[in-house]
């Protein structure tokens, strides 16, 4: 918006800093490397989550492994999907 802004009125609103990141964002291994933190930060999130609502849900860890192995059973194999 500042780079529009400045062309318009012919002066420079844009500081080194903001170059630099305007190329970062263009780079794919910076754009890779932003989205496997946030999806790894992500997953963790989901794990203890998961793992919250187990130990609420159930009375002991043997409860959420049938759980586990009984569900995974139901699936169908992976050649018919």
């Amino acid at each position: 918006m500042r780079n529009k802004i400045g062309q318009l009125r012919g002066v420079e609103l844009l500081t080194e800093k903001d170059y630099e990141q305007m190329r970062q964002n263009c780079d794919p291994k910076y754009i890779a490397k932003k989205y496997r933190i946030s999806s790894l930060i992500h997953l963790v999130l989901f794990v203890v989550g998961q793992a919250i609502f187990w130990s609420i849900g159930t009375d002991s860890i043997a409860e959420m492994k049938h759980y586990l192995t009984c569900s995974l059973r139901s699936l169908p194999p992976l050649s018919e999907v």
